[in-house]
């Protein structure tokens, strides 16, 4: 059953995991995030809502999020410049589905050259290779610039942990540079009941840490389960909790 890091918006909550070029931006390559996530509001009052960031005050790389209000997917990088996708996904609270955000930097400083692409898809399969993607928009000659990020990596907030606080059922984000698989923040990879403090290593080697009341969770955790108990006189029994 699939897994998800359970966040509910609030200062704190979150994830994060070292440094690392494979989150760099480099001209000419192309950086492919895809998040399975339930956000609680699609159209989120109050503040964005961060996917991954590699983002502070004073030294601003990337963030991938949905805009406050008009619920836009939203791409930012260095000078605070941003590319907001034509519409918003137009899913409903609460309800499971796929976002992905592919940018490539323009080849030089100035080029105007480089791409954003958004993408959705309906939340079914877990299997991010079976996702079957539509289109919400892209973006051409706009100013994407290669960077190399300094911060940690956020996952449901900005480098700090306490800006851009997403509130939701987060289940995984990959990274991808030209196709393959860099980095993955997989809830799968850890213990159910895992919270504050607890790791889990992802593809690339990247260590991913909780902090805060963050959480992982199942369905079976949220809803209920079915348990199975051999009991020796009635024999197997089921018991609903």
């Amino acid at each position: 059953m699939p897994q998800f890091l359970e966040l509910d918006g609030s200062n704190g909550n979150w994830a994060s995991t070292p440094q690392s070029t494979d989150f760099d931006l480099v001209a000419g390559e192309v950086m492919r995030y895809e998040v399975r996530v339930a956000m609680t509001d699609w159209t989120p009052a109050g503040d964005s809502q961060a996917f991954i960031a590699s983002w502070e005050t004073g030294d601003r790389d990337f963030i991938v999020r949905i805009n406050v209000t008009s619920g836009l997917p939203i791409f930012f990088y260095p000078d605070i410049e941003s590319t907001a996708a034509d519409s918003a996904p137009g899913f409903t609270g609460g309800e499971t589905n796929w976002l992905a955000f592919e940018v490539t930097p323009e080849s030089s400083n100035g080029a105007n050259d480089g791409t954003v692409t958004f993408e959705k898809s309906p939340g079914a399969t877990n299997d991010p290779t079976a996702v079957s993607w539509t289109q919400i928009s892209t973006h051409t000659s706009v100013g994407v610039t290669a960077v190399a990020h300094s911060n940690v990596v956020g996952i449901g907030a900005q480098s700090d942990g306490v800006d851009d606080m997403l509130a939701g059922n987060l289940y995984q984000i990959r990274v991808l540079r030209d196709s393959v698989v860099v980095a993955h923040f997989n809830a799968n990879d850890f213990a159910i009941g895992a919270t504050d403090t607890d790791t889990a290593v992802g593809v690339g080697g990247h260590t991913w840490t909780l902090h805060g009341t963050a959480e992982v969770k199942n369905d079976a955790t949220t809803e209920g389960v079915v348990v199975l108990t051999d009991e020796p006189t009635t024999g197997l029994v089921l018991t609903d909790v």
